[in-house]
């Protein structure tokens, strides 16, 4: 269903789920109804462009199921090892496949050969994650920082790492 992607800082780039080819198309009846869809910001705070060691993505129906395709190595964009723009990492569109959805962001910081990136540790990395509900013709921008205080910092499905803590991943919900 997700095709893996190379993430280009500064550009909209990818788009996740059955709906691309029509939304891509617009017109018909909707005319001037704008388009459905979550645009993902992912940025640095704290970590220069150079010590990101590549960042996995994962884009699913729900926090669980991303958790799980991120665990089989199934993603839906990445971006290669200092590949990014300053603070910014990279943008990705995702339109609908249901009512939610959810994403992962895996950052490798360490080179350190016990750095695994993968779940339920993520030793020598930063995971940030967000799970949010698509608002029928409304485009909704969502910031998805990757923190240096989130070093080492799993957090569980559910909840992401802001500022060294686990809180909720639940986009929209006061978080800190």
């Amino acid at each position: 269903m997700h095709r893996l992607l190379r993430l280009a800082p500064n550009r909209a780039v990818a788009t996740s789920g059955t709906l691309v080819g029509l939304a891509a198309l617009g017109g018909g009846a909707e005319g001037c109804r704008g388009p459905t869809q979550v645009t993902v910001e992912v940025g640095s705070t704290g970590i220069p462009c150079a010590s990101l060691k590549g960042v996995s993505i994962v884009v699913a129906r729900s926090p669980q199921e991303a958790e799980d395709r991120m665990a089989l190595g199934s993603l839906s964009a990445e971006v290669a090892r200092g590949v990014c723009d300053g603070a910014r990492v990279g943008t990705l569109v995702i339109t609908p496949q249901g009512p939610r959805g959810a994403i992962l962001v895996v950052a490798r910081v360490s080179d350190d050969p016990g750095a695994t990136c993968k779940p339920p540790e993520y030793k020598g990395c930063v995971v940030a994650r967000r799970s949010f509900a698509f608002v029928e013709h409304v485009a909704v921008t969502l910031p998805v920082p990757l923190e240096v205080a989130c070093a080492d910092v799993p957090c569980d499905v559910e909840t992401s790492c802001l500022a060294g803590r686990c809180a909720t991943a639940a986009a929209g919900a006061a978080q800190r």
